[in-house]
């Protein structure tokens, strides 16, 4: 409870979003007993069924979207680890390869001085 009155103005919004409430029951209760009666004179049935069947299709649709969705998801993984494993493949023959060519200068050198000194 504040210690100050309150002001008009917020008595009024109070009353008028109780009213809004009230109000907006009122009007779902008016829409489910138009349901009830149209469900009532057999309406409702084939209404009911097309109305199950649109959803099974929609649903359908989704399955099928997220599973491609899934698949495409799936063949990128493996295809971002295929492209890492490649590349440190290279890397590991790069390295390889800059280390033998190290290993053939230090030979190529010793064979050099080797015969100079003859």
């Amino acid at each position: 409870m504040s210690p100050y009155p309150r002001s008009p103005a917020s008595a009024i919004s109070s009353s008028t979003s109780s009213s809004a409430l009230t109000g907006s029951t009122r009007r779902q209760g008016t829409t489910s007993e138009t349901l009830q009666t149209s469900f009532a004179k057999g309406k409702g049935k084939s209404t009911l069924a097309q109305m199950k069947t649109d959803l099974d299709e929609r649903l359908g649709s989704l399955n099928s979207s997220f599973t491609d969705q899934r698949y495409r998801m799936g063949v990128l993984k493996n295809e971002h680890k295929s492209l890492k494993l490649q590349a440190h493949i290279r890397d590991k023959e790069i390295a390889h390869l800059q280390a033998e060519g190290a290993q053939e200068r230090q030979e190529a050198e010793k064979i050099h001085h080797h015969m100079m000194e003859q």
